[in-house]
């Protein structure tokens, strides 16, 4: 009895050893599925131009479109322009994925202007427009905000119609589309908080909601992420686009149009993609047979975002029922394409009879990094088209002039140092900083993402072609030589930890930054340990919450361990 008793007590006490090991972090959602044999792969998302360019530096020429068409910039200045509605009277409201704002587009004396319209939301991606109530879906709700087009200096107090849509508050594809459906109620996605994991009851679906009860219900499953979906005009049948999983080669599996011609069907994620390829690890035991197809594959990594509908009166009559859909463009891809609007044709049984590019240009090299200098999305309505290439695009930044950054740089010495090479121990370096990093930074100091008391004030005043040149001129100088020296064991343990909770995915195998992601070799001891604390804390602003949740498997000693390994690491 003392022996089995012993026995229960040494493994109750192994058990809880093991529990407090923290595990390893899970990769950021983009890097979920990807094979060991892929591991030193450098493809990655492209991340938004917070900056973008002025209208008149746009290469709008390069866009082509079929003969009587023609492409034109309709309005500027709305960084992260996403999905769009227009009003009654006119106004295109526009609103954001990783930004909090939704704008408004109004013509004043003949010229369009936009304005922030409602501030300080969560992911205000999908937008609809219904009889004088803008409704916006945000990444955990959707609410209404009535009479608004007559209020737009004044907003109305938003009512929620249905609310927790998003309880795990998990990573991946955490923002909704929105439209109406003939039996006016909201049809909105809830994706799957991955690349290629399991989903919870509610997510990888297509859902709809009263917007009178707030009464939710499930059309479709097996969705991995819709962002484009619209009603046929005639059957008055639900159509979507969806994206397929990442990290199956260049070629596969393809992203996808569905029709939904009963509720209750089954698209097949996780276990199955395209109609006709099991997941290598979901799939295993399971058959395509037991999934519903989809209406046609649209090719690999493409990124479909906006569908509609074509039901104008100014196109040819050929274009009536069209369907149009906007392609973001591939990233998991080594040649990359996408990047364009295509145009896909149906018969009366709803059948595809044509699939061909209705509007391309803006792909510009597809072995680039980035390959393009923007991505559509579109917005169709019953006399025009949309508002494609004029309001979606995120290409490259405005031209930036590095000497102009020295000059504007004279303020930022005081803290950040010499060339912004730092030695105040709560200051980060910022020279040699990914240059998207440094502007995209400097936007959520004056957008008020981030809030610092020195930095704040400092970046209200800043115009975008200022940011930019600040961002090329500290881009382009010397990183200083770590001044901290790691300890041995810390040292070794560091870079353990660093691959262990996927610092060196998004941060680069030398963690020298990439894209939007800041360099952190090199850095101030006592910063990165502060930095790291915040976002396990929460208290650190940020664009998706990628690293609040990799910062939350941290034990106060990995920290300190990193932040020791990486303040002495010269990348």
């Amino acid at each position: 009895m003392r022996a089995a008793l012993a026995a229960a007590v040494l493994a109750a006490f192994t058990s809880a050893q093991a529990q407090d090991k923290p595990a390893a972090s899970p990769p950021p959602s983009w890097q979920q599925g990807k094979p060991s044999a892929m591991s030193e792969s450098s493809l990655h998302p492209f991340a938004i131009e917070m900056t973008g360019k002025p209208a008149k530096d746009l290469p709008v020429d390069k866009l082509k479109v079929p003969a009587g068409f023609k492409v034109e910039v309709w309005a500027e200045g709305m960084p992260g322009a996403r999905s769009m509605a227009q009003g009654d009277n006119g106004t295109v409201f526009v609103g954001t994925r990783q930004l909090k704002e939704v704008y408004a587009v109004v013509d004043k004396g003949g010229k369009r202007e936009a304005k922030v319209l409602l501030k300080d939301l969560d992911a205000p991606n999908g937008l609809v427009f219904n009889k004088g109530t803008l409704f916006v879906a945000e990444r955990g709700r959707i609410t209404r905000y009535d009479g608004i087009e007559n209020s737009l200096d004044n907003p109305p107090q938003p009512k929620v119609i249905v609310d927790n849509l998003d309880p795990n508050k998990a990573p991946g594809h955490f923002w909704k589309f929105l439209a109406r459906g003939p039996d006016g109620k909201l049809y909105f996605n809830i994706g799957a908080p991955g690349n290629i994991v399991m989903p919870t009851y509610n997510e990888a679906s297509v859902n709809r909601v009263d917007p009178n009860t707030g009464v939710v219900e499930t059309v479709a499953r097996g969705v991995r992420n819709s962002v484009g979906m619209d009603f046929h005009p005639k059957t008055k049948e639900l159509w979507f686009t969806n994206h397929g999983r990442d990290w199956l080669g260049n070629d596969s599996p393809n992203d996808t149009l569905h029709r939904v011609s009963r509720k209750g069907m089954n698209f097949g994620y996780p276990y199955c993609h395209q109609g006709d390829t099991p997941d290598p690890e979901y799939g295993k035991n399971r058959s395509c047979k037991e999934f519903d197809p989809p209406a046609l594959k649209l090719g690999a990594h493409i990124a479909p975002i906006g569908m509609r509908f074509y039901t104008g009166k100014m196109f040819p009559a050929e274009y009536q029922n069209n369907i149009l859909i906007a392609m973001r463009g591939s990233w998991n891809r080594t040649v990359k394409q996408g990047y364009n609007v295509m145009r896909v044709v149906l018969d009366d049984s709803g059948k595809v009879t044509k699939y061909e590019p209705f509007l391309t240009g803006f792909l510009l090299d597809a072995k680039a990094d980035p390959p393009m200098w923007g991505r559509p999305n579109l917005r169709t309505k019953s006399k025009a088209l949309i508002y494609a290439a004029a309001l979606a695009f995120c290409g490259a930044a405005a031209a930036a002039d590095p000497q102009a950054g020295e000059g504007k740089a004279a303020a930022c010495a005081a803290c950040h140092g010499e060339r912004g090479n730092s030695t105040n121990p709560a200051v980060p370096s910022i020279a040699g900083q990914p240059e998207k990093f440094i502007a995209t930074a400097l936007f959520m100091f004056r957008a008020g993402s981030r809030q610092d008391p020195q930095m704040t004030p400092m970046a209200k005043p800043l115009s975008n072609a200022d940011m930019n040149d600040l961002a090329a001129y500290f881009a382009a100088q010397k990183p200083a030589p770590p001044r901290h020296q790691a300890s041995a064991e810390n040292a070794k343990a560091g870079a353990e930890l660093a691959t262990k909770f996927n610092c060196t995915q998004c941060h680069g195998p030398r963690l020298v930054g990439q894209q939007q992601m800041p360099r952190l070799a090199g850095q101030n001891y006592e910063y990165l340990r502060a930095q790291l604390r915040a976002f396990k804390a929460g208290k650190r602003g940020e664009l998706e919450g990628n690293m609040t949740a990799a910062a939350q498997p941290l034990s106060d000693k990995d920290i300190d361990i990193l932040a020791d390994y990486i303040a002495g690491f010269g990348g």
